[in-house]
């Protein structure tokens, strides 16, 4: 739903996928930069998460191809894949606050990706809309 101020792409609840795109090519292809805010979360605002959400840049894309994939996409793309991975967590600080995984994947299209055992292009932050410690 594309509503003035924001899009929402799926509802808050389990087992939904959807996705945005731009079919067009992008005309700057040498300096360019994407500014994206998120929030993920569910019904009842507690830490268990879902899968979470891929933001891909693509050589080209294919529409059917994002019912394969738990991160909204094929796992063989032509691009750069960019993951908000609510599976893997950590705890982390003095108040233990929950963190997840932000991967990052450059892919060319012959490999077939893995993000739960390729973590070596991996950090942490707090980035789901959970209550307050």
């Amino acid at each position: 739903m594309i509503l003035r101020n924001r899009t929402v792409i799926v509802p808050e609840s389990r087992d939904k996928k959807g996705m945005v795109y731009n079919s067009q090519p992008n005309p700057n292809k040498r300096d360019w930069m994407l500014d994206v805010e998120v929030q993920i979360g569910n019904e009842k605002k507690s830490t268990r998460g879902g899968t979470g959400l891929g933001i891909y840049y693509l050589k080209q894309i294919e529409v059917s191809s994002h019912m394969e994939s738990a991160f909204g996409y094929s796992n063989r793309y032509e691009g750069i894949g960019i993951y908000l991975n609510t599976l893997i967590k950590s705890e982390r600080g003095s108040k233990n606050e929950i963190t997840n995984a932000i991967q990052g994947f450059y892919n060319d299209g012959n490999k077939i990706l893995n993000i739960y055992k390729e973590k070596g292009h991996m950090c942490y932050k707090k980035f789901r809309n959970l209550p307050p410690d």
